[in-house]
């Protein structure tokens, strides 16, 4: 795999961003690069997202490595359950996707803009982490008010996402075997109840799915708790059930 070459400017930026504190040794570099993209940027909060992509009709699997707080949290399973977001869209295209305010755009995510406001997210920014063509995930930051990056944090984005990128390959490669069990199969739970649902329904893999997010969608849920319940044998889907 290819890397991309830093500038000596680049890297002089990206060790001054990522300079430690008395308060970051106890931190790993993924939590590092998220706290400073809430200061750099002068975003809310920010998280990392693994994602395994499984071809183009496939939706890919998603793991939360890291959020800085509540609401990003709740972002990337709303993005989950309803298949749409900054954070799909940037991992597909391979691009930065960058929402100065989601009240101007509810036409592009018709299930999650209205929803991400209501948890109080007036702008999106999310950046691919990547290697040539190899997707990793992404770099997910929202902001309570409207308005673009800027140049400067723009630029500072880009530069915290390829040190997200490397972060994740040094967990990858076994540097640091103890925090890669979240690298485990990301798709478990939601892909083993899809399965039951399909069984359940006598449907294809598909239907299942949109079946299950309608569910958590419909019941305000996160997908990865509604499949908890189908696989705990709490929930049980059936021809009449409706969402």
């Amino acid at each position: 795999m290819e890397h991309e070459v830093m500038s000596t400017d680049e890297r002089t930026r990206l060790g001054t961003l990522l300079a430690l504190t008395d308060a970051d040794h106890t931190a790993s570099m993924l939590e590092l690069v998220a706290a400073r993209a809430v200061t750099t940027l002068a975003v809310t909060g920010a998280a990392v997202t693994v994602l395994s992509h499984l071809g183009d009709q496939t939706p890919p699997g998603r793991g939360l490595v890291h959020a800085t707080d509540g609401t990003s949290h709740r972002l990337d399973d709303l993005q989950l359950t309803v298949g749409e977001g900054p954070c799909l869209a940037a991992f597909h295209n391979s691009a930065p996707v960058m929402v100065a305010d989601l009240a101007a755009g509810d036409g592009r995510w018709p299930g999650f803009a209205p929803a991400a406001r209501r948890f109080g997210a007036a702008a999106v920014f999310s950046f691919p982490l990547r290697v040539g063509v190899v997707r990793l995930g992404t770099l997910d930051t929202y902001r309570d008010t409207v308005g673009p990056l800027d140049d400067q944090q723009h630029g500072d984005a880009l530069l915290l996402a390829r040190a997200a990128t490397q972060a994740l390959l040094d967990e990858l490669s076994g540097d640091n075997a103890q925090s890669t069990l979240w690298l485990g199969d990301i798709r478990t739970p939601v892909h083993e109840a899809t399965g039951m649902v399909a069984a359940q329904l006598g449907t294809t893999m598909d239907v299942a799915l949109l079946r299950l997010r309608a569910h958590a969608y419909i019941h305000g849920l996160p997908v990865t708790e509604v499949a908890t319940q189908i696989t705990g044998r709490t929930l049980r889907f059936s021809p009449d059930t409706r969402a």
